[in-house]
């Protein structure tokens, strides 16, 4: 009965992941309690599953698929982004950073500063960190990190180019960023909590009313 309890579990947290990532996807606006919603299903079918033989190892089982599932659905809403989109640079991430070391350089030149580079590099040249001034990059990269995680992930996408990306580099990409945090916030975070532990109480034969 526990592994078809987790059977169950598996299901609900995928049918969930699935109809979030396409609600954030299609309506362009994150529905939060839907994640919540993750956990209920995991939980729910996971005793339903398990005959309602609900139990604290099953419980666990169902929270930790839940928070699977939530994960899931953050990479599933950003992996159908993508595909609307081009492929993006090799790394996206610095080459945001260094936009905005150029504009750090511009500013500062059309105030009269002195910018110097390393030697073979100038503002038409310089891509990587080691082609900037060291305080320049800190400085941008300051900027960059200042950001919300929700405008990183916007402005990653926004580099993209227009060649197509596979589903499978799409989905290496949409979990590179999930891990760096593109689109994470602390809402996020509670409503994480709040699924993960919906599955664990229901998982383990409690109500969740």
């Amino acid at each position: 009965m526990f592994v078809r309890g987790i059977v169950g579990a598996a299901l609900g947290a995928l049918a969930g992941a699935v109809a979030w990532g396409a609600l954030v996807y299609f309506l362009k606006v994150e529905v939060g309690y839907v994640a919540w919603g993750i956990g209920f299903l995991a939980g729910l079918l996971g005793l339903r599953f398990s005959d309602s033989q609900g139990s604290p190892a099953l419980g666990i089982a169902c929270a930790v698929i839940a928070l699977l599932g939530v994960a899931a659905g953050k990479v599933f809403a950003l992996w159908l982004f993508l595909g609307s989109m081009g492929a993006p640079p090799v790394n996206p991430e610095q080459l945001a950073i260094s936009t905005l070391a150029d504009s750090l350089v511009e500013e500062r030149e059309a105030q009269g500063q002195r910018v110097v580079f390393p030697p073979g590099k100038s503002l038409a040249t310089a891509q990587a960190q080691q082609d900037y001034p060291p305080e320049i990059w800190a400085e941008a990269e300051t900027k960059w990190r200042a950001n919300s995680a929700e405008d990183r992930m916007l402005v990653l996408a926004a580099l993209a180019s227009n060649s197509e990306l596979s589903a499978t580099n799409r989905l290496k990409v949409a979990i590179a960023g999930l891990f760096r945090g593109a689109g994470v916030s602390p809402f996020d975070l509670l409503w994480a909590f709040l699924a993960v532990s919906t599955a664990f109480k229901l998982g383990s034969g409690g109500s969740d009313s």
